[in-house]
């Protein structure tokens, strides 16, 4: 297999160096309580925690609550593994759960940055009708912005 000197990274880390680097100014504040959720894809796979806390902590107005299961700790929304497909009642039970320990914290909103988390997480909140709200990174960035 041949080697590429490309050096691949997430968004979240390239906007935090942005944010870090004062390239992302955010000039709105954004009055919210928010918790955020880990994928397993960034997390577990790639080890990266503390760039999307980074960026949310960096938004005025968002007060950051972790949940219990945070980080490499952090449940799976419901969605891995092909899990929602070839199981959905389990996802939606694995989803439902993480939606608990969400609400738990006191949390407004729920934030993560994987459209697979966002469809899973989405299930429990649309057919519960939950208060809570779910973001993707970018669209809190953007409200900011």
């Amino acid at each position: 297999m041949p080697s590429y000197e490309v050096e691949v990274v997430h968004v979240s880390q390239v906007l935090a160096e942005l944010v870090r680097e004062d390239k992302i100014k955010f000039t709105k504040k954004v009055p919210l309580t928010v918790t955020w959720h880990d994928p397993c894809h960034i997390g577990r796979h790639c080890g990266i925690y503390e760039e999307p806390r980074d960026i949310l902590r960096a938004i005025p107005g968002i007060k950051l609550l972790e949940m219990e299961r945070i980080k490499d700790q952090a449940w799976c929304c419901g969605a891995g593994a092909g899990v929602r497909t070839a199981f959905p009642e389990l996802s939606f039970k694995i989803s439902s759960e993480r939606i608990e320990e969400a609400k738990a914290t006191g949390a407004e909103a729920i934030a993560t940055c994987c459209p697979y988390c966002e469809q899973s997480l989405s299930d429990p909140i649309r057919r519960n009708r939950e208060k809570l709200k779910l973001y993707d990174l970018t669209d809190l960035m953007l409200m900011a912005l």
